[in-house]
């Protein structure tokens, strides 16, 4: 990581299926090192994606006194945007220290199921922008073109999805999609 840039830090949760699941969901709390490989921080198993099944997994991260002292410039935690996760993160201690953003591909997702390929692909490009006056352009574009997306996605504050907003954007990272 380099100098004041902020620390990478991606959590989901995965449905489990299969014969030998004994079903709930699988979360997860990765990052991204400077080679841009996957670290796995912490695995856990829980029966609901709830705020305090996310608070828990997150306080186990906070419980690693090496890293989170090691986390001196801050860090980028990146969800998928979900009620749990949402709920999760405003119960952390440090705000100065972290930024909570979404990730836009699962905005995307969300606006495409409603609204269709043409409307996620506007919103794909809107949470790309570099500058404030880029955005604002887009979003007129978007509200002319596709009102109910325009107006799903005006909920969502810029400094939660669009790269021109989002202070230190880990490593350019727009999406909790860590492969």
């Amino acid at each position: 990581m380099e100098r004041g840039e902020s620390l990478f830090i991606s959590f989901d949760a995965a449905h489990m299926q299969g014969r030998y699941s004994a079903g709930g969901l699988l979360f997860s709390v990765v990052t991204v090192d400077p080679d841009n490989h996957i670290l796995p921080l912490l695995v856990g198993h829980a029966y609901g994606e709830t705020g305090d099944n996310w608070y828990y997994m997150l306080e186990g991260f906070r419980e690693c006194e090496a890293l989170w002292n090691d986390v001196q410039s801050g860090f980028t935690l990146m969800s998928d945007r979900g009620s749990g996760s949402i709920a999760a993160t405003s119960r952390l201690p440090d705000p100065e220290r972290r930024n909570v953003t979404h990730c836009s591909f699962h905005i995307a997702e969300n606006i495409r199921h409603r609204f269709g390929k043409d409307a996620a692909g506007n919103v794909t490009v809107i949470a790309a922008s570099m500058t404030e006056a880029q955005f604002y352009y887009r979003m007129s574009q978007l509200a002319v073109h596709h009102p109910g997306a325009y107006a799903m996605v005006s909920k969502i504050h810029p400094s939660m999805w669009v790269a021109a907003f989002v202070p230190q954007c880990a490593r350019g990272r727009r999406t909790s999609q860590v492969h």
